[in-house]
């Protein structure tokens, strides 16, 4: 559970926001306290904040807020209703947002904070900037929250010189100038270069949305019949998913299967003196085939 909510705040940071929300799912299907799925719910909804999704977001705190037993009117101060006045702000309700802080309790030192900058936005919207900024100066946040958080309140932060960077395009880089391999910013996934779906990530890469049917002849899958070549591919897809980190990072649908657009694929394929290094490692028949397209003309006669 630690171990996937620590990859959550990691892959936020890089704005890999799909992968930070299954992580953090993950998290909360793994928590055995409700401290721990609060905390889970709460790394998802500042998660669905920064992604630009802040109806998702207060969902997903209601949820934190459920879990807690802080719904209702029999519910009490809980640090959730720190970041549910967040959320309401930046949706632009005011009165909501001042509801939930008389609301918050029990914070944690960067709850404490995020109270404070929604007080101090607060301020800001009334045209009290001076107090506003005085408000924010005082605080000693962590550079890291900080960064994220002004990236929810820009206008706020300005006041005290502090801009918001945006994380790096999400990108990721699958080299296939021999066995495949897959890396984003600069970490190497676990995807397996001799198994399909590796060969299977570089057919999307190539053919873009591609019937299921086109897919199972082009790869190399066990089965006797239609059915259990069908459930051999359904097996590739969801390791392939596993290896990239997210469920929607293959999609499928009206017997469709494509990559996520989420973020941005860069192939890297051999020239034709290393035609045969393509996918080095697989058999699969449309490697072949590439293979044999790209190969100097002179290999080919």
């Amino acid at each position: 559970m630690a171990v996937q909510r620590g990859l959550g705040s990691v892959y936020r940071a890089y704005g890999e926001y799909p992968r930070a929300q299954h992580a953090y799912r993950e998290a909360l299907r793994l928590a055995l306290s409700v401290e721990d799925r609060v905390a889970a719910l709460l790394g998802e909804a500042r998660t669905l904040a920064l992604w630009g999704r802040c109806d998702e977001a207060l969902s997903t705190l209601y949820d934190a807020a459920g879990q807690a037993g802080q719904l209702g009117p029999e519910g009490g101060d809980h640090r959730v209703f720190a970041s549910v006045a967040a959320i309401r702000l930046m949706l632009g309700d005011h009165e909501g947002a001042q509801a939930a802080l008389n609301r918050a309790g029990g914070l944690t030192r960067d709850d404490g904070h995020l109270v404070a900058v929604v007080h101090a936005e607060l301020l800001r919207t009334q045209g009290h900037e001076e107090d506003a900024r005085d408000l924010l100066a005082a605080r000693n946040m962590r550079s890291e929250w900080v960064g994220e958080t002004a990236r929810l309140f820009p206008a706020l932060f300005a006041l005290v010189d502090i801009h918001p960077v945006s994380p790096a395009p999400w990108t990721a880089e699958v080299n296939a100038e021999g066995p495949v391999t897959v890396r984003m910013h600069g970490e190497a996934l676990p995807l397996r270069p001799q198994r399909p779906e590796a060969a299977l990530l570089v057919l999307l890469l190539e053919g873009g949305t591609l019937r299921r049917e086109r897919v199972q002849d082009a790869l190399d899958l066990p089965g006797r019949d239609e059915n259990a070549r069908r459930k051999a591919l359904s097996r590739v897809v969801g390791d392939l998913r596993d290896a990239l980190g997210w469920p929607g990072a293959v999609q499928t649908g009206d017997g469709l299967l494509r990559l996520s657009t989420d973020l941005t694929w860069v192939l890297h394929t051999p020239g034709p003196e290393q035609a045969e290094s393509f996918c080095e490692g697989r058999l699969d028949p449309w490697l072949e085939n590439w293979r044999l397209h790209h190969a100097p003309l002179s290999t080919v006669l």
